[in-house]
């Protein structure tokens, strides 16, 4: 009869936690779809040549529906993953980065229900920029918001990639694996 009791009740505590968890996870769902930032010019990509100086609006904004928030924008160099996806590259050392010859008009932004605001990115090409291409991410976070309450919160964010391909050169897309070696998971 012990057993049966202290089987019910670990049953209900997994029951319990499963419901909650369900009901988290549907709120954060429903409320994802009216909750985050819209963001145009979401994609840099332009053919560039030595000494140019190029721009590019990005605009971000809220709806009616979004609570307002604060968003902070970084510049940085572009990596991939293992698994192929865009990334911002914290110790960018590359010679093919972007990221060091590009400003923005603001890195912060404040915005309030139904409203946008546009930031412009500048790009000065260097003379010496050599041939191929160049890469940076732009990253947009939505700062946290401080509470002293414990709360299950929803924060949103992207990343715009930047690709400055450097006129007369060829590039070459292709490539070859003639080795791998692998870790075991």
């Amino acid at each position: 009869m012990l057993t049966s009791d202290l089987t019910k009740g670990v049953d209900m505590k997994k029951l319990l936690a499963h419901t909650v968890f369900g009901l988290i996870l549907a709120s954060a769902f429903m409320l994802g779809s009216s909750l985050g930032i819209e963001i145009t010019g979401s994609l840099w990509m332009q053919d560039v040549s030595p000494g140019d100086e190029v721009s590019q609006e990005i605009t971000l904004g809220l709806s009616q529906n979004d609570t307002a928030a604060n968003y902070t924008l970084e510049l940085f160099g572009l990596e991939q993953n293992v698994q192929g996806i865009n990334a911002p590259a914290e110790d960018d050392a590359s010679p093919y980065s972007a990221a060091p010859f590009i400003e923005l008009s603001k890195n912060k932004v404040h915005l309030e229900p139904n409203s946008s605001e546009m930031v412009l990115a500048t790009a000065k090409v260097p003379q010496d920029v050599g041939e191929g291409a160049r890469y940076a991410i732009i990253s947009i976070k939505q700062e946290e918001k401080k509470s002293k309450k414990k709360s299950v919160g929803v924060t949103s964010g992207v990343n715009i990639p930047v690709i400055f391909i450097l006129a007369d050169s060829e590039l070459d897309e292709t490539g070859k694996i003639s080795k791998l070696d692998v870790e075991e998971p």
